[in-house]
């Protein structure tokens, strides 16, 4: 889907916007006043699509900061600041205290990446109810298996 909506409106709406604006500048049609109108429009359709998915962006981030327990313990394991920055407690699954940097990416999904001191770690981030939710979703041979699933919930102060 993100990839017919890229082509779609980054691609075709420009072409479609400049051919219009283009034979407005002829003499030969007589709407030319509305095709410089609907030429200006789907210019404006894909930037006003991006500061729409910006600002749905921020909104998002501001949501998984704070303070996340293993599902079915109350301890807190990780925590993500706001200064994009996070600390790990140390968890058997994944063998080894950490802390870095995280980021988020926007797929078909929202995607939470962990860029630590040797690694990088990537979580599905999803919602129960109305709970932040965050899923252990390894993505290379080497990147460690848990047996069972890891979900950290985030914990509401």
């Amino acid at each position: 889907m993100e990839g017919f909506v890229s082509l779609f409106l980054f691609i075709l709406f420009p072409v479609i916007g400049i051919g219009l604006i283009a034979t407005s500048l002829s003499k030969k049609y007589s709407s030319r006043k509305s095709r410089f109108i609907f030429g200006v429009l789907s210019l404006c359709i894909p930037a006003l699509y991006l500061l729409s998915s910006f600002k749905h962006h921020n909104k998002t981030k501001g949501l998984i900061y704070g303070e996340y327990s293993l599902k079915g313990e109350r301890q807190i394991k990780l925590i993500l600041k706001a200064d994009s920055t996070y600390l790990m407690d140390s968890l058997p699954e994944l063998s080894q205290y950490d802390k870095g940097r995280w980021r988020t990416t926007e797929w078909d999904y929202y995607e939470l990446k962990l860029d630590g001191m040797n690694r990088q770690l990537s979580f599905r981030i999803s919602s129960e109810g109305d709970r932040v939710v965050l899923r252990y979703h390894p993505w290379k041979k080497e990147d460690p298996k848990p047996e069972q699933e890891l979900v950290f919930i985030k914990e509401e102060k």
